[in-house]
């Protein structure tokens, strides 16, 4: 599995000093430059094929692979550490999918936000954060070449879960109520309310550490729930809560739920509920 990778051009000299060495069977790198961590990394099959890092971040996140240094070497020629030629159209049709998504999605925040670096634009409305600007840049820097830098590798990787979750919660905000907040609207208050199931999403947190090229992560879920106004309600459950396949069954059934319940408005303006302490009173 090659893999390019190059460095910019120094800034001291208008010279293009170029270094080729091999690194592991049938992968070369171009030096110039000692800033590893500006270095352009880019993926080729050995037909020669250029393939987006996203599509290799879809099929990890199916297969559950976290171990990031596929993005840069193929350390062992070997079917199982060789997987860019056997990546099917549908990894790639879904790596498309996802840059036409947040393309389009960067296009609309940018007609509503002039300035992408400060916390509220100036209708009021949360800004582009650090994290949504630098994968805007990625997009429009990769997308003839499919090259991508160090500091992006953990970007690419939580792509195809972010692109779920972020279908998820364009469904809830077509379909739920995410309006405003009224003052009338409980918060921070003991209520009793049925709560009925809609759907869940996994959520991490992670980080791409360079020296081991490993994402570190914890994973846990997110559970959405409406009630009778069709108010929106998030109940989070850690990955390894021993009850988690008897709650899944749970779900399945309205809840009546009590306990203090406080206002909350993510990103992209979805309202939505959260819990303090709380318990399942009942099961219909």
């Amino acid at each position: 599995m090659p893999l390019t990778k190059t460095f910019p051009r120094p800034a001291r000299t208008g010279m293009h000093q170029k270094l080729t060495a091999p690194i592991g069977k049938k992968t070369t790198t171009s030096i110039s430059s000692l800033k590893l961590n500006e270095c352009k990394y880019k993926l080729e099959t050995e037909s020669g094929k250029i393939i987006d890092p996203i599509a290799l971040a879809c099929w990890m996140y199916e297969h559950g692979k976290k171990d990031s240094s596929m993005f840069y070497i193929a350390k062992h020629q070997t079917p199982e550490y060789n997987i860019l030629e056997s990546l099917t159209p549908e990894y790639h049709k879904t790596a498309q999918k996802i840059r036409d998504y947040y393309s389009q999605k960067f296009l609309m925040l940018g007609l509503r936000s002039e300035v992408y670096s400060t916390p509220r634009d100036k209708l009021g409305e949360p800004g582009l954060t650090k994290f949504r600007t630098e994968l805007m840049r990625y997009f429009l820097d990769s997308k003839e070449n499919y090259e991508y830098t160090d500091d992006q590798v953990g970007m690419i990787y939580s792509l195809p879960r972010l692109y779920k979750e972020d279908q998820l919660l364009d469904k809830l905000r077509e379909k739920y109520n995410t309006s405003d907040w009224k003052n009338k609207e409980p918060h921070s208050k003991v209520v009793r309310k049925t709560l009925y199931y809609i759907d869940v999403n996994r959520k991490k947190n992670w980080h791409h550490t360079r020296a081991t090229r490993y994402m570190k992560n914890e994973e846990f879920f997110n559970y959405w729930f409406h009630d009778e106004n069709d108010r929106l309600y998030c109940i989070d459950l850690e990955m390894n809560n021993p009850f988690r396949c008897m709650w899944s069954r749970l779900i399945e059934f309205p809840l009546e739920v009590e306990g203090t319940i406080y206002k909350n408005t993510a990103k992209d303006k979805l309202n939505y509920y959260t819990f303090g302490n709380w318990e399942i009173l009942e099961e219909f």
